[in-house]
């Protein structure tokens, strides 16, 4: 599987000590791992409350050397996107160039109404975020005029000599779309058969230039054999109200040999990037060494 690549979605839950994501983030350096990734939520509720994406990977830059950090996926709408250029703008250079930057449109209208955004118009709102930060990221005074946004001959403080590639979060025709302009479509817990249905669908809009890579966010439950895999994906029935089988078919769950063989299906499908979330245990730096031996044997 030459070029392809692995990440993993860290747990950034603000129950657990930041300490122990710091100890994470430097063991997925330690094993080879390309890049590590938290989620966004502002609001506590289905999430049980998670630290801030941006300021999390800030922290983290100053205590890892090579790994690249990314969200996974920023909700753009829910912040003002000059503000959000700049801080954007500012980690990218204090990693080093490390940072990815994945965008979504969210879905948990509690957060919008409680930060006083229209729900309804999240996709428009993440669209002209997008151009917005985009346009200042090329340096020069930025003049933008949208429906929700107004920017006049502007810069921002920092603008990083290498602007970060931005992913595009979400499983729908929208997403796709959008996708087209930027460097990746990024889904949450797609099927094979998506993939390639959805894949085939965002090659087609791409008329001319760089076509998007396509990156997938898996969960991936890995063990000595495929029933006590099972087990230990029976929260996942819990969270879902999904049966198993159900599961299977957008995580992968069995053991080494099922694993690899479900991953080389998602890479026939057109998946380059990889980007792992397991399951959240006593035992969390064992998966990760698990994991790592299972991705070097592909």
């Amino acid at each position: 599987m030459s070029g392809t690549l692995f990440g993993i979605h860290l747990p950034s839950s603000s129950t657990i000590s930041f300490s122990e994501i710091v100890s994470y983030a430097r063991r997925c350096e330690d094993l080879g791992f390309d890049s590590v990734w938290v989620a966004d939520h502002v609001m506590s509720g289905v999430s049980d409350g998670l630290y801030e994406p941006l300021t999390t990977l800030a922290a983290l830059s100053g205590v890892t050397d090579k790994i690249r950090l990314g969200t996974s996926v920023l909700i753009a709408s829910l912040r003002n996107p000059v503000l959000l250029a700049d801080i954007a703008g500012t980690i990218q250079e204090t990693s080093g160039g490390r940072l990815i930057l994945g965008i979504g449109v969210g879905w948990d209208q509690n957060e919008f109404e409680n930060l006083g955004v229209p729900f309804i118009r999240r996709g428009t709102l993440t669209d002209q975020c997008l151009e917005i930060i985009r346009g200042f990221w090329k340096g020069e005074p930025l003049n933008f005029k949208g429906t929700d946004f107004t920017v006049k001959n502007a810069k921002i403080g920092t603008i990083p000599k290498q602007p970060p590639p931005i992913w595009i979060g979400g499983n729908s025709h929208s997403a796709i779309r959008r996708a087209t302009g930027y460097d990746a479509w990024f889904p949450t817990d797609p099927s094979v058969e998506e993939i390639s249905k959805r894949r085939a669908e965002l090659m087609r809009l791409v008329k001319t230039g760089k076509k998007p890579m396509t990156a997938a966010h898996i969960y991936l439950v890995v063990d000595g054999t495929v029933a006590e895999a099972e087990r230990s994906a029976t929260f996942l029935s819990e969270q879902t109200g999904e049966t198993l089988d159900e599961i299977k078919k957008w995580a992968i769950i069995g053991d080494a040999e099922t694993a690899k063989r479900r991953i080389s299906n998602y890479v026939e499908a057109g998946v380059s990037y990889f980007v792992f979330s397991l399951p959240y245990t006593p035992s969390y730096e064992a998966s990760l060494e698990r994991v790592s031996r299972l991705v070097s044997e592909l």
